[in-house]
């Protein structure tokens, strides 16, 4: 039988993320982001914008319930759905956290001047090493310039919807996880997904000359694993702290 209020939900909070993911094309920012390989995807807030879009996805076909109870497809849709929403949840709520702090009180970490002259360096490490000059124009230049100057509806739909969207889901749709997903699952789907993005951005940084942050491209590598290990710690004990609030 069809959930009606939570396909609605489902539906609306869906809809809401694809226009703010489609309304990143209309910022000053898009043209300069899109060449850069990696593109918007470099940048947390729209991963989890895109993680969350396929978490509300798989919930609308999980309130159609076309599926028998008990059957093995509706088993792995329900798990790859938990497994991801675990991954989403905290990981939103941690980022926008980060950022209002980041942006209240070090608003420098997330902006930076862009130099006079571009760079032919591709290899952070090393430009850094030789004290060479970062890219002009580089992506995260661009973008974190122009924070402030985001449309509010488009900023309400990439950072405040899928934080409000997935609160509501977990909290209002899905049972609390257990101990065995929090000791077992989570550390490992968090751990995968932190080596991901890693892998992502480090490997980018090295073709487009800078990280999507100007406080990864300002530090070296070992103080970036640092801040890596430090944000998917966060992420975990923000997970753990919002399953044990659930009822």
């Amino acid at each position: 039988m069809l959930r009606v209020g939570a396909f609605i939900f489902h539906t609306t909070a869906a809809a809401v993320m694809t226009w703010g993911w489609r309304s990143l094309n209309k910022l000053e920012s898009h043209e300069l982001v899109r060449k850069q390989r990696g593109g918007h995807l470099l940048y947390l807030t729209t991963q989890g914008l895109a993680i969350a879009w396929i978490c509300m996805i798989l919930s609308m076909i999980r309130d159609l319930r076309v599926f028998k109870f008990g059957s093995e497809f509706k088993f792995i849709l329900d798990y790859i759905n938990r497994v991801l929403l675990m991954i989403a949840l905290p990981q939103t709520v941690s980022i926008t956290v980060f950022y209002c702090l980041v942006t209240r009180f070090f608003p420098a970490a997330l902006s930076s001047e862009a130099p006079a002259k571009a760079n032919t360096s591709s290899d952070p490490e090393a430009r850094a090493d030789s004290g060479e000059e970062t890219p002009l124009l580089s992506p995260p230049s661009a973008h974190s310039t122009e924070v402030a100057r985001i449309p509010v509806l488009t900023d309400l739909a990439l950072r405040l919807a899928p934080l409000l969207a997935l609160l509501i889901d977990f909290f209002v749709f899905e049972r609390r996880y257990t101990p065995g997903m929090v000791r077992i699952v989570a550390p490992i789907a968090i751990a995968v997904y932190g080596l991901g993005y890693i892998g992502l951005v480090e490997l980018c940084a090295r073709r487009n000359g800078v990280f999507p942050y100007p406080f990864l491209t300002k530090n070296r590598l070992g103080v970036r694993l640092l801040i890596y290990v430090a944000i998917a710690r966060l992420v975990w004990d923000a997970f753990r702290l919002l399953n044990m609030m659930h009822v």
